[in-house]
């Protein structure tokens, strides 16, 4: 089972950045009903497949974030941002299957 960081600061997410390896960064809201279905779906992915990448979460709520959701072009949610170091190498916006999580984080190794 998958486990899902919050971050709760901007000092956290320059934190989660600096982190050297693969990292899926999730945008979303308490009341996105998707956005909690996704939540499910990362947590149920088989850590044998994922077990060197760290997932992280984003509540875009918080005002702190507002310039970092203006800068990553993040309009609609769920949106997961995929990172390698410290660059965000691919964005899917909506609901996504374990299986294409998976995908898009070999595309990624």
């Amino acid at each position: 089972m998958a486990t899902i960081r919050e971050i709760n600061s901007i000092e956290e997410y320059n934190r989660f950045k600096e982190i050297k390896g693969i990292k899926v960064l999730k945008f979303s809201a308490l009341w996105c009903g998707p956005c909690r279905v996704l939540t499910d779906t990362i947590k149920n992915i088989d850590t044998e497949k994922v077990n060197d990448v760290i997932f992280a979460e984003i509540n875009i709520e918080n005002e702190e974030f507002d310039n970092i959701c203006a800068e990553l072009g993040i309009r609609g949610i769920p949106v997961l941002a995929y990172y390698k170091d410290d660059e965000i190498k691919d964005k899917t916006t909506g609901l996504q299957s374990a299986d294409a999580i998976i995908s898009k984080i070999e595309t990624l190794r």
